[in-house]
């Protein structure tokens, strides 16, 4: 070979080399730097477990950009107005300040004061109380020459804050304040509409399980139109955050003309009062604008949002489950996160997952498209109840019709139609007279 080509593919390959040696001492380096950041305290020693209070000032401005307090579960804005906060932001302020890593300070500023740092005065403060009283302040000042990190100093301890931290802190005051129209939806359990001018409620909810039921004026369980209806109400979000507190003629108009909307929980509850696309909460000081299709549960039918479900039982409230198919009956009941068959052995995994799904199944089965009770006797009869025992007075009997190729048809036992369901129900049934 012509040695001027060997020497250029020597190269080459001691270039290609050494690339790989680099990288691979490069991939060593890097779970040492990650173990190494995780092993920095965070910007402050606290859990966000543990705070009560969250004071955030910008000397620069006239007045605090926030004061917010924790009351049991729920944060509050207090100053510069008072508010529900908005949970989103909380939740990032507190990552912020109890689990963003501190970084080292830069040995270039060793020397340098605290005013020239900008920490006396400070570009920010923050005063978190703890529930023990112990209250920590963190100054934050200018940012280093690279714009991601900002001096800080917590007591005796001077280090850098990420940019993002910092853009956080100083988000601006108005953006704390909580937009959704209904606080803590997720915990909402009771709901009662009453009409304006009218004196009792027209509907009224209750949630059961996962899923809602309907008391008034009927009771019965709300069907897919009016889960969409409630779950849309209860995620309404205003679209502008009105600083100008209600007046007395605003809040008596609301009275006269709104839709009184009630709820909470069993133990609590509060109304709110819904009229052309504002509302008004009995928690809160200002006008809310809303949208109205986020409200058009208000106005609705009740009779549109009742479902047609055969059956009056959640699964969740299910205990046991007897099947009879000719001369073969067996009785399974629920124990804690399994089946067990009346001999008392746990069902496996499996086969508890089979039972759960036809409890659904027969749960969630809707009157639709009723036929005539078939001519021959039923396949067999499936009871679902809320006591250890199978009663069918305190949960459910159903016997249905089906097999090889055949639609399956289902009905109340002491009913006078047959509904179609899911061939899933027969197969089920069928392989657990074996478990």
């Amino acid at each position: 070979m012509n040695p001027f080509k060997l020497l250029v593919l020597t190269c080459i390959f001691a270039l290609i080399g050494g690339l790989l040696f680099w990288y691979s001492t490069q991939e060593q380096n890097l779970p040492k730097q990650d173990e190494a950041a995780a092993a920095r305290p965070s910007n402050l020693p606290i859990s966000s477990s543990e705070i009560q209070s969250i004071t955030i000032n910008d000397p620069g401005r006239a007045e605090l950009i926030a004061k917010l307090t924790k009351q049991e579960n729920t944060w509050l804005l207090i100053e510069p107005i008072k508010d529900f906060a908005e949970p989103a932001a909380v939740q990032s302020l507190l990552v912020a300040l109890c689990q963003d890593r501190r970084t080292p300070f830069p040995s270039e500023w060793h020397s340098t004061s605290h005013k020239d740092l900008g920490l006396e005065p400070a570009k920010l403060t923050v005063e978190v109380l703890s529930q023990q009283g112990q209250l920590h302040t963190l100054r934050i000042g200018v940012p280093d020459i690279t714009g991601d990190f900002h001096a800080a100093v917590l007591g005796a301890d001077r280090f850098l804050i990420e940019k993002r931290s910092f853009d956080i802190l100083r988000r601006a005051p108005n953006s704390w304040r909580s937009s959704s129209a209904f606080q803590s939806s997720s915990s909402i359990t009771e709901l009662a509409i009453t009409q304006p001018g009218a004196d009792q409620p027209s509907m009224s909810f209750s949630k059961r399980g996962r899923t809602w039921w309907m008391l008034t004026p009927n009771e019965v369980p709300v069907n897919q139109h009016g889960l969409n209806l409630i779950h849309k109400m209860l995620a309404a979000r205003t679209y502008e955050l009105k600083e100008d507190a209600i007046t007395p003629t605003q809040k008596k108009f609301m009275d006269r003309e709104g839709y009184e909307i009630k709820y909470g929980n069993e133990t609590n509850a509060v109304s709110a009062w819904f009229s052309n696309e504002m509302l008004i909460d009995h928690q809160r000081l200002y006008l809310l604008p809303v949208r109205a299709e986020d409200f058009a549960l208000l106005p609705a039918d009740p009779l549109a949002l009742q479902s047609n479900r055969l059956f009056s039982l959640l699964p969740t409230e299910v205990i046991s489950l007897g099947l009879k198919i000719g001369n073969n009956e067996v009785v399974f009941r629920r124990a804690q996160s399994t089946w067990q068959s009346s001999q008392g052995h746990d069902l496996t995994a499996s086969q508890s997952t089979n039972l759960d799904r036809l409890v659904d199944s027969v749960c969630a089965l809707d009157f639709l498209n009723p036929t005539d009770l078939p001519n021959n006797s039923e396949t067999g009869v499936l009871t679902l109840s809320r006591s250890r025992n199978p009663i069918a007075k305190n949960g459910l009997a159903m016997k249905w019709w089906g097999g090889d190729g055949m639609a399956v048809l289902a009905a109340n036992f002491d009913g006078g139609a047959a509904v179609p369901v899911n061939r899933q129900v027969h197969r089920i049934a069928v392989s657990a007279l074996k478990y």
